[in-house]
């Protein structure tokens, strides 16, 4: 996986080409669960995802996740 940060944008982009198609869906969906545990919301709400079947890109905001944790405070 290879990840940038900018600003409270996160981009992730794992690589897939030598894997099984079973392991490529169960990696997309730990990539959107990772991210919906990151910003604290549902996995349909995270953010952006695409899937070319040979990378998978995922984007989403960690300001959400911080602003949720300051207010809990």
């Amino acid at each position: 996986m290879q990840e940038t940060v900018l600003g409270n944008m996160v981009y992730r982009i794992y690589d897939l080409r030598e894997l099984s198609p079973d392991v490529r869906v169960a990696i997309e969906q730990a990539a959107i669960g990772s991210a919906a545990r990151e910003t604290g919301k549902p996995e349909n709400q995270v953010g952006r995802y695409f899937s070319d079947r040979k990378q998978i890109f995922v984007v989403y905001d960690i300001g959400l996740a911080r602003t949720t944790e300051g207010d809990q405070m």
